[in-house]
């Protein structure tokens, strides 16, 4: 259960950075994965609600929509794996 928190805050941070990459619906995706993942820490759905919340006054509707939909459905690792990876690049 560690682990996945940890997961969450790598996410977070993540998150944060495509954000000031301009990459908001992928950020927007990730944050929405991690406020709504059963395995969430506190912590994690506290730092990312702002994020979520500023990203949801920047875009339109419908790519808020679409992006917390994504988020929703995705895969925990699945997703760190990606991203991680993006990092490496």
């Amino acid at each position: 259960m560690r682990r996945v928190s940890q997961s969450h805050a790598a996410l977070v941070g993540i998150a944060n950075l495509l954000m000031m990459k301009g990459e908001k619906e992928l950020a927007l995706e990730l944050l929405s994965l991690i406020r709504h993942h059963p395995a969430s820490w506190q912590l994690a759905k506290d730092q990312a609600t702002p994020l979520v919340a500023r990203l949801i006054a920047e875009s339109p509707s419908d790519v808020v929509a679409e992006a917390q939909e994504h988020g929703r459905a995705r895969d925990l690792n699945a997703a760190v794996a990606e991203h991680l990876g993006r990092l490496e690049e």
